[in-house]
């Protein structure tokens, strides 16, 4: 069944309900509740902008990492084939009850009625272990609090009470390569501990950290055991899809 998508605009109740039916009409396809679908969907977008951003590596190579994101967020408005069907927003509070906010969150109001949404954290990287670090997780010190791109999410602080998030990681300087086997390698020996001595943190299945994303070899997979910082409980695991754009000028 071929599926036609519609942007739905704020706008006055008679209009809403004539948009009802459509929505109804969109259900019955079964894409709404399709989980992959949607994620292979944005998966596309943002594989779209990189090949689209090839000739642009040197700029994207001294950019910060906000200035990045917005060049992502102001491409992707810009493709009207996108706005028909999701809504992309920088810096959105998360939804739990610790404070953070989202780089990049995705959402539709064609995909479980907004219920869900896809939620990326961004990291500038190279080679060095400060930047592994700030990516994956980097230990509490005596002027620091835990912290970390994929610690958020383990923590449940993103992607609260959902079962997926993704990471993208900007690689400035440095072998692609080098840089994807230290983070495999940084997630693979996470093994946190909460407050009651349980562990969290580790791979639930190892073999995920060799699993592509579309056939790009620049992208892996990882899921792990969570637990909630705020009940210091562990919840149900989270599946992390992780994107390398590289931009090293080499």
């Amino acid at each position: 069944m071929s599926v036609e998508f519609f942007k739905i605009p704020e706008t006055d109740e008679t209009y809403r309900n004539q948009i009802v039916p459509i929505q109804q009409a969109y259900v019955k396809t079964g894409l709404s509740t399709n989980d992959n679908f949607w994620k292979n969907l944005i998966f596309g977008y943002l594989f779209k902008f990189y090949n689209s951003h090839t000739s642009k590596r040197k700029e994207l190579s001294s950019k910060k990492e906000d200035d990045i994101k917005k060049c992502i967020y102001d491409w992707l408005i810009q493709d009207l084939e996108f706005c028909g069907i999701l809504v992309v927003n920088l810096e959105t509070r998360t939804e739990g009850i610790q404070l953070g906010y989202d780089d990049i969150k995705f959402q539709t109001p064609l995909w479980r009625n907004q219920k869900i949404y896809f939620s990326f954290e961004c990291k500038i990287l190279d080679s060095s272990t400060t930047k592994i670090n700030d990516y994956v997780y980097r230990k509490e010190t005596k002027t620091k609090v835990a912290d970390g791109g994929l610690y958020r999410f383990l923590i449940n602080k993103y992607a609260t009470d959902k079962n997926f998030g993704g990471m993208i990681g900007f690689i400035q300087q440095g072998n692609i390569q080098a840089i994807m086997k230290n983070l495999k390698n940084a997630i693979q020996n996470l093994n946190l501990k909460n407050k009651n001595g349980q562990n969290f943190g580790q791979l639930i299945n190892p073999d995920l950290l060799n699993q592509t994303i579309y056939h790009n070899k620049n992208t892996f997979n990882s899921n792990h055991v969570r637990c909630d910082k705020h009940t210091d409980k562990i919840t149900s695991s989270i599946h992390i899809y992780h994107i390398l754009f590289d931009f090293a000028n080499n």
